[in-house]
């Protein structure tokens, strides 16, 4: 038996509980804690906290994120999940063997949770030595959330300096050949693994290239936007785009009692999180057979984008609608002042990311439903990618 072994050992109930009260520590969000803060949550002196804190990184149940600074590792995180996706899976299979009825009749079980256990991604053919060489294709720079996200990258890899060799970053302008063009540039400096924000999800020749890129050992992780064929990226970083669209869809819906004349307005079609916002939010108000959605038009997530399609969305019916579905505040705060320039009154609204949009509901007194689509997903990716080429476990959530 090794010396680690029996330190860990000579009093084996009170580690297990010790293991169990640094894990309940960390919130949904897997946010990084303070190790200090940690050890003086469990009681125990500063040797023994540290010598276990070790252990558990060893062990993969945590992750150091910064000097002095740890959060859940893989194992924590796999079986924290496993299980939850396994007890909803068989609540579905129990409630339909027993012909019984939906457990909630709007079908929302079904709208927010994945039923089915959460994949894990074999990266050891992806195994890299540090420090990295990492790259970034990103669709553009077109409205202030990918902004935010660019700049949130950035900060992580400053956090990460140490493990990060070099980011490097190209902007394709929505453009799917420039994107394909810049893509051959971060190759020939050597990455080690490739972010992309595709410009076109749907686009052949950047699947192909992608897949290329794959095929010859370079892995490739989506970010934010996804490509329409699986097999041209190996994982994919994002929110729920479906819980958006259906949340959205049912607020909107229950709010106006099943009845009643819907606009909709989502972003531009090239996007897979619009076209998936919208997709979810279509199905979802199929179940209304009283909601009419009188209009649905796509547009760039940008404020004068939705202040001209109500505009021109007022001109062609001179009624408002009873209510405006929109799967992002970027164009929702325009549609907002829109209705408010127009004194015809403001129907509610969906849509979140801005403050500004909370702003506008709250001075108009509108009733709005809001779900962020958070930026911060490109700081809370490195953890993920540090994981990764290290040819570890990847839970694919």
């Amino acid at each position: 038996m090794s010396s680690q072994e029996v330190s860990l050992s000579k009093n084996s109930q009170s580690n297990i509980e010790r293991i169990m009260i640094i894990l309940s520590k960390f919130d949904c969000k897997n946010t990084p804690l303070l190790v200090q803060q940690l050890i003086e949550e469990v009681g125990t002196s500063r040797t023994t906290g540290f010598a276990l804190i070790k252990h558990m990184v060893k062990a993969d149940l945590l992750s150091r994120s910064d000097h002095g600074w740890v959060c859940l590792g893989p194992k924590a995180r796999q079986l924290m999940f496993s299980p939850f996706g396994n007890r909803f899976r068989a609540r579905s299979t129990m409630a339909q063997s027993q012909n019984s009825e939906p457990l909630i009749q709007s079908g929302v079980s079904t709208t927010f949770w994945n039923q089915g256990l959460l994949e894990q991604v074999d990266t050891k053919n992806f195994t890299r030595s540090k420090p990295y060489r990492i790259g970034f294709s990103n669709a553009s720079l077109s409205n202030a959330w990918r902004v935010a996200l660019v700049c949130n990258m950035i900060y992580a890899t400053k956090l990460q300096s140490t493990s990060i060799y070099s980011f490097d970053v190209r902007h394709a302008g929505d453009n799917p050949l420039r994107q394909i063009e810049q893509i051959d540039e971060l190759v020939a400096l050597g990455v080690d693994i490739l972010l992309i924000s595709p410009s076109e999800s749907d686009s052949p020749f950047l699947i192909a290239k992608l897949k290329e890129l794959i095929a010859s050992g370079i892995p490739v992780v989506a970010v934010d936007r996804r490509l329409s064929d699986e097999s041209a990226f190996v994982s994919y970083v994002t929110a729920s785009d479906s819980s958006i669209g259906r949340g959205s869809a049912l607020w909107l819906a229950e709010h106006l009692k099943g009845r009643g004349r819907i606009w909709m307005l989502s972003g531009p079609e090239h996007a897979s999180p619009a076209m998936r916002r919208q997709k979810a939010a279509f199905d979802l108000l199929e179940r209304f057979p009283g909601i009419c959605i009188e209009e649905a038009v796509s547009m760039e997530w940008k404020e004068n984008d939705g202040y001209i399609a109500i505009h021109e969305l007022m001109e062609k019916h001179g009624i408002i609608p009873d209510g405006v579905w929109c799967d992002s505040g970027m164009q929702g705060v325009g549609a907002i002042e829109a209705f408010a320039k127009l004194r015809k009154g403001i129907p509610p609204h969906t849509g979140g990311d801005l403050n500004k949009m909370y702003k506008k509901a709250l001075n108009y007194k509108i009733p709005l439903f809001a779900a962020d689509y958070p930026a911060s997903m490109g700081g809370g990716l490195w953890m993920s990618l540090l994981i990764f080429l290290k040819g570890k476990q990847y839970l694919n959530a």
